[in-house]
């Protein structure tokens, strides 16, 4: 999962549509993962949980400059002697108030906005 989010957030598609099971690929092109991941730009991901086969995750990203929290229930499955994504619940997306510059960064660093991911996220 972590790899994942990683990837999206350095907008690797190659590396996220090779994480995705095989039974799902027909249906996803690397142009369509690599044009969603250029749109957004992730500040946080924390993981809330995890079974045999599931993570629940919460992330916190930025689109149109726009602040969103999503939280998901994400199942994944060893194909090939590696874990692959199968599919995911949206358990909640929200959209988040827009926070002021001298407020704390979203991503949780403690550090205000305009010293942290406030320009590169174009939240300020």
């Amino acid at each position: 999962m972590r790899s994942r989010y990683s990837a999206y957030a350095l907008t690797n598609a190659l590396y996220i549509f090779n994480t995705y099971h095989s039974s799902k690929r027909q249906s996803i092109s690397v142009d369509e993962l690599d044009e969603w991941a250029r749109a957004t730009t992730w500040l946080k991901l924390e993981i809330n949980a995890t079974s045999q086969d599931t993570v629940t995750f919460t992330a916190t990203y930025v689109e149109a400059g726009q602040l969103f929290e999503i939280q998901e229930l994400s199942r994944f499955s060893i194909e090939a002697n590696e874990w692959r994504y199968v599919d995911g619940d949206i358990l909640k997306h929200n959209a988040l108030p827009k926070p002021k510059r001298n407020e704390k960064c979203p991503c949780g660093s403690l550090k205000k906005l305009k010293q942290c991911c406030g320009v590169k996220s174009n939240l300020i």
